[in-house]
């Protein structure tokens, strides 16, 4: 019950302050698409997947606390 507790904690956590970082991200992205060239947008679309990339795969080891949780 201790691990599922601390589970919820940490998914709803996530899940707040990625969606927070999702609005600011596809803000910045329509303010920068709107007030620039095709090239800077796209250079700004890499930058942002060399950002994100080790994220999510630095997440991914958190399934397996999941899995040892049986949320999964």
């Amino acid at each position: 019950m201790k691990c599922q507790f601390q589970a919820d904690k940490f998914i709803f956590f996530f899940q707040y302050i990625l969606s927070i970082a999702m609005v600011n991200i596809f803000h910045m992205l329509h303010v920068l698409y709107q007030a620039s060239s095709g090239e800077a947008f796209h250079q700004l679309a890499s930058a942002l997947k060399r950002i994100f990339h080790p994220i999510v795969v630095g997440c991914m080891p958190m399934l397996t606390v999941f899995d040892s949780c049986n949320l999964i």
